[in-house]
């Protein structure tokens, strides 16, 4: 590994080493950390769907970790290394985990093995945008978008995976929920899908002019800091998590840290509301409109099953939901009336 870019390729294996002699094999390339909570949504049934299949099919992944990627160059390191380690057998079908990995790596899958295997990309946004904007972490403006939709239409053996976040749903959910809210925190990271909700989030609030949005960044301030607001924030404050992804330095490797989100129910009795499926109970945040992580498996495990029998779907496909979903047990503890959270399909 190139050791300027370690961290750029944290290449590992689901199951077994791809350096031995190869089994049948699903590639799945991920945007984001290994640990990202939304990366793991997908790969955990991916992985299911290996260890019952009966055509021991093995998978392996490999975290492009993107947010640490600012030129082409190290682009072309990642790339290095993946060509590397998957230099003798294909893969059976190739997985990517965000629009990012698409973006940039769709010219290389193409031209190393053509447009006959599967490719299968699981995306929060239904559109792309030039690589420079994923690079440089800024949003990206609508006039340069191109639409996925209109991408499979073209491209052979293409199937996306659409999962996307409902803002103005959880912002609605969230004023239900504390009626008197006028302050509202926005926890998000320096990688380019957090500007882009940032920048949706902006436009979502010009609706609730009595909230004053505050975008509270990783990497501009430190996870102590973040924890100070919190507690000094009163009752009136709405919390709005996407994500928090620092960046660690250890001696000459840089690193990513995204597991912040397991703690910071415990350092403040404000309800933290959720963008995505994050293991709700298990973290003691509240909930969000979004797509239940059961949906998902079931939408992917079918999909991959389908795929690797041949079946073509050159198509956008969805979950069933999205679903506004509330954890029953922080609902008692914090005194919100059930009433206020009402209609809700899925209490947890």
């Amino acid at each position: 590994m190139l050791t300027c870019l370690m961290v750029l390729a944290s290449l590992t294996s689901a199951f077994a080493s791809p350096a031995t002699k190869q089994p049948d094999y699903v590639l799945i390339i991920n945007s984001y950390t290994e640990s990202t909570p939304w990366s793991r949504v997908f790969t955990t049934p991916i992985y299911e769907r290996m260890i019952t299949d009966n055509d021991s099919i093995n998978a392996y992944t490999e975290h492009m970790d993107v947010m640490l990627m600012k030129t082409e160059e190290d682009v072309n390191a990642f790339i290095d290394e993946l060509s590397g380690k998957y230099r003798e057998k294909p893969p059976v079908m190739v997985v990517l985990l965000g629009n990012s990995s698409y973006v940039l790596l769709r010219d290389e899958l193409a031209r190393r093995w053509g447009d006959e295997i599967p490719l299968l990309v699981c995306v929060e946004k239904d559109y792309i945008c030039p690589s420079g904007y994923y690079l440089s972490k800024q949003a990206c403006p609508v006039d340069e978008r191109i639409q996925l939709g209109d991408i499979v239409k073209s491209r052979k053996n293409l199937t996306v995976v659409y999962v996307p976040e409902y803002i103005n749903e959880t912002i609605s959910l969230m004023k239900r929920c504390i009626p008197e809210m006028n302050r509202l925190l926005f926890l998000v990271d320096k990688r380019y899908i957090s500007a882009q909700n940032q920048s949706t989030l902006e436009n979502v609030m010009q609706a609730f002019p009595e909230i004053k949005l505050e975008t509270l960044t990783a990497g501009e301030m430190q996870t102590d800091e973040l924890i100070d607001v919190l507690q000094s924030s009163g009752p009136n404050t709405g919390i709005l998590y996407y994500s928090w992804t620092l960046m660690k330095t250890r001696g000459r490797n840089t690193m990513l840290s995204s597991d912040t989100y397991r703690m910071l129910s415990s350092c403040t009795n404000l309800p933290i509301f959720t963008l995505n499926d994050m293991d709700i109970v298990e973290n003691g945040m509240i909930g969000g409109c979004y797509y239940p992580a059961a949906k998902i498996s079931s939408l992917l495990f079918k999909t991959i099953d389908e795929l690797l029998k041949g079946k073509i779907y050159d198509a956008v496909i969805m979950p069933d939901g999205p679903y506004p979903v509330l954890n029953y047990p922080v609902l008692e503890r914090l005194d919100i009336p059930l009433e206020l959270a009402r209609p809700i399909r899925f209490f947890i």
